[in-house]
């Protein structure tokens, strides 16, 4: 669904791809991400998304994000 508002999203990962292991191959492609485990009362709870905030960039470097988090998630497998 589009966002109706705010500055984040938050994205749930495929099975198998934890938040922990993404943020170090995301910073590795340059991109940096609030790990879901920030957010839950349980930590693990929190493995399985990441919240990507939109606020400071423009439409063509979040598009680039996108793509270098998705070399990061591929990277993974």
């Amino acid at each position: 669904f589009p966002p109706q508002g705010g500055l984040f999203l938050w994205l749930k990962l495929p099975a198998g791809v934890t938040a922990t292991r993404l943020a170090a191959a995301a910073r590795a492609e340059g991109v940096e991400f609030a790990p879901g485990t920030r957010f839950f009362p349980e930590p693990t709870e929190g493995e399985g998304y990441v919240r990507l905030n939109f606020a400071s960039v423009n439409e063509e470097e979040i598009e680039e994000g996108i793509r270098r988090l998705g070399r990061a998630e591929s990277a993974l497998s």
